[in-house]
């Protein structure tokens, strides 16, 4: 809550970019260069297995989808 207050952003959304740290690097430097989407980043990190969100993000990468299709 500390942090979210100083940086002047809300618990949530703070706690959503703490999560990403959770991903494989590829991911995570996808999520910078805005090839794919927070919301993209969410529903990966959703899935438990590494080996399970890689293929979902070349999914996502080489077929264009959007969140819900993810």
């Amino acid at each position: 809550e500390q942090v979210a207050e100083r940086m002047g952003k809300e618990r949530s959304t703070v706690t959503n970019y703490l999560r990403l740290l959770k991903l494989p690097p590829d991911i995570q430097l996808a999520v910078r260069k805005n090839s794919i989407s927070m919301g993209h980043a969410r529903a990966l990190i959703n899935l438990e297995n590494v080996d399970a969100q890689l293929y979902i993000f070349k999914e996502i990468t080489e077929k264009g989808l959007n969140v819900r299709q993810t």
